[in-house]
């Protein structure tokens, strides 16, 4: 669209008003070509930028604005608002820093500098500012569901509620309030409740994918696994004639690994809309796992046609050429898969695979095996005689927890419970202390790497790093964990809390120790194996990228081994 010059800045405004961001950012950049270093013109590009989605051009705009003059308290805001969405959470803290400076108590730069504390584990201090911004804003539903977060987080249920159910009261209606609901009244035993608020949420938008998998949770931890999907099926039933609420419910399925369920779920979605390359994909996937490889390769194939550069295509392709055993073949499609998703494990798991299948000598530059895994022991935290005593405390508060779990929904452990991955989040009592303890190790270890832009691992460094998920596990008697890749992560860790006191003869086995190298057992073969055993030891913190896979062998005797697993990015 051709635009008049010159363009006030008014008549910018007005478009961004309207809801035309693409044009407006066009008007802008008019104006400044006319005048530049105009500061809120700069600003209002930025914000239009981000907007639209580039968040990139966005941040650079903001940071211009800020630079100029010393910036004002909104254009700080917006920077930590790029920044934020941008999930570089310290540098949207440092924003949100230097716009309440310029305007101390404002409700927007509270909740939003809250939002990048919460990030970074900071959560008394994020409720804290969501405290000091309902002060002064008592009607902003999002408020309210951002301190119900923080709240829920921070493990104070009770209180997370009110939060919640003030944010539906304000707002009419609410779905990520009624889907958070929905699992902290699970947690306090309000089951029907639990079960009525996700209702509320799906009812409200059916798209709503953390609605859907917390009442599919729920159904889970009940019991009812035949009534898990009831959410995804109600959706396709009130909207049969949309191709999203059928990618939607074919996904889950084959995420569950229902995939001959899945199968008549995502044609049903290529019937409606025939063109759709993530129904494809997850087609594609469900017909490889049933073993129809060459159906499967088709419509990937078709899907690739479609969309050469997806990276999800691709990362299926080279999983179906693995499963047909066409190794050589799957290394391109997965390299391709990897340059466009790079922090995807699950990429860099396969592509390991078909590499060491087709020995390619780059795959060192991928994986290390020698250098892959470092085992050390954590500080003795203070009060503590030894680790011994430590860990049995430690045992006993999460035992404690463990008692009537049901075995982890789409889980690789067999034979044991697990606590879902929030366990860092507000921790209390030994879990503090273990936490506190495994991030003054990982201070270290990070410290100790050399950044490498070309290095799968090294490149993503990151001092400021921060916990995306942590959970305590506990195997008994022949349990095991199968072989896996954490796709939430950049490092992954496991610190033992409890483990059988065996003979040396017994360890030397291999049972209940953690492998290092070896693929799920689809894809095992004479290269493809475990490269390094592990012997777990009370005290003892094991840390590997995240994309090596690694699993548990069972035992085979009657004994408890309980450790704590973390994911980092």
């Amino acid at each position: 669209m051709a635009y008049a010059v010159p363009v006030s800045l008014e008549q910018a405004l007005a478009r961004h008003q309207a809801g035309d961001v693409t044009g407006a950012a066009a008007m802008y950049r008019l104006f400044l070509a006319a005048n530049p270093g105009h500061g809120d013109a700069v600003h209002l590009l930025g914000v239009a930028l981000m907007q639209g989605g580039d968040l990139t051009a966005a941040r650079d705009m903001l940071e211009q604005a800020v630079a100029i003059d010393g910036g004002k308290a909104a254009w700080w805001n917006n920077l930590g608002l790029v920044r934020y969405y941008a999930e570089d959470f310290p540098a949207a803290r440092a924003a949100g820093d230097r716009a309440l400076a310029l305007d101390p108590g404002n409700p927007d730069f509270l909740n939003n500098r809250g939002m990048a504390l919460q990030k970074l584990d900071a959560l008394d201090a994020a409720i804290r500012d969501f405290e000091a911004a309902l002060t002064g804003q008592t009607r902003d539903p999002e408020l309210y569901h951002n301190y119900g977060v923080a709240l829920q987080t921070a493990s104070r249920p009770e209180e997370a509620v009110h939060a919640f159910e003030q944010a539906v009261r304000i707002s009419g209606g609410w779905p990520d309030s009624y889907a958070s609901l929905g699992a902290i009244y699970f947690e306090l035993g309000r089951r029907d409740d639990a079960f009525d608020a996700c209702r509320k949420a799906v009812a409200l938008d059916p798209f709503h994918q953390g609605a859907h998998e917390c009442f599919k949770n729920l159904k889970w931890e009940s019991g009812r696994q035949d009534q898990m999907h009831d959410t995804y099926r109600w959706v396709c039933r009130e909207l049969p004639g949309n191709p999203m609420a059928h990618l939607q419910y074919g996904r889950c399925l084959v995420t569950d690994h229902w995939f001959a369920e899945a199968e008549p779920v995502l044609r049903r979605a290529l019937d409606l809309a025939p063109d759709n390359t993530p129904a494809m994909g997850q087609l594609g996937a469900a017909l490889s796992a049933l073993g129809r490889h060459g159906e499967a390769l088709d419509v990937l194939a078709r899907a690739h046609d479609l969309a050469p550069d997806d990276p999800e295509i691709l990362e299926f392709q080279g999983q179906a050429l693995l499963r047909a055993g066409r190794h050589g073949e799957a290394v391109a499609p997965l390299k391709k898969a990897h340059v466009r998703n790079p922090r995807r494990s699950g990429v860099l798991g396969l592509l390991t695979i078909a590499m060491t299948e087709a020995e390619d000598p780059d795959l060192a530059c991928i994986v290390d095996f020698d250098a892959a895994v470092t085992q050390l022991f954590i500080d003795v935290p203070e009060g503590y005689a030894d680790l011994r005593v430590f860990n049995t405390a430690l045992h006993a508060e999460l035992e404690a927890r463990h008692k009537a779990l049901p075995p982890p929904i789409n889980q690789t452990m067999r034979g044991g419970t697990q606590i879902p991955d929030n366990l860092f989040n507000g921790p209390t009592d030994t879990v503090a202390l273990v936490k506190a303890e495994i991030v003054k190790a990982l201070r270290g270890f990070i410290a100790g790497l050399e950044q490498d832009a070309d290095h799968p691992f090294l490149r993503f460094v990151n001092p400021d790093f921060r916990f995306t998920g942590a959970w305590s596990t506990i195997l008994r008697g022949a349990g095991y964990d199968a072989s896996h890749i954490h796709n939430e992560g950049w490092l992954s860790g496991v610190y033992y809390v409890k483990v059988p006191d065996l003979p040396d003869e017994v360890w030397q086995t291999g049972e209940g120790c953690l492998q290092i190298g070896a693929p799920p057992d689809a894809y095992v073969s004479a290269r493809n194996r475990t490269r390094i055993m592990v012997r777990p030891e009370p005290g003892k913190l094991v840390l590997f990228p995240s994309y090596v896979w690694h699993g548990v062998r069972p035992f085979t005797r009657e004994d408890t081994r309980h450790s704590i697993a973390f994911d980092v990015i």
